[in-house]
């Protein structure tokens, strides 16, 4: 996938072509579905999927982030300033300095539509 991406600096607003990953966020209430359908997705176009709920239970684990695990246990959210950082963490692994290989659209469409669970 390539984008129109602004190429920083005092350029005078010329734009070059840089190819960036694809970002697909998934937004919904617990149990709607999120995880089920981000896995559909990730195996069909080939993308990473990361659950900001699986970073969370990760990061608690690790004493670094300690003070995520009372609110947690308590069923509490967690601050928003925490989910960005966790997230921050994730994105600078090396797993994703590599952009991920986009199926062509052929391959896209002979892979079978993801059903939603229970459909």
């Amino acid at each position: 996938m390539v984008a129109q991406a602004a190429s920083g600096g005092g350029d005078g607003g010329t734009r070059s072509t840089t190819p960036l990953p694809a970002v697909w966020v998934i937004l919904g209430p617990p149990g709607s579905g999120k995880g089920t359908y981000a896995a559909h997705l990730a195996s069909r176009f080939g993308l990473l999927h990361i659950s900001t709920g699986d970073l969370a239970r990760k990061a608690v684990q690790d004493p670094q982030h300690a003070d995520l695990k009372k609110p947690m246990e308590a069923g509490e959210l967690l601050p928003d300033s925490a989910i960005v950082a966790l997230l921050q963490e994730r994105l600078a692994a090396p797993a994703l300095v590599t952009p991920v290989a986009m199926p062509t659209p052929a391959a896209a469409a002979a892979q079978p539509a993801a059903q939603p669970a229970g459909q």
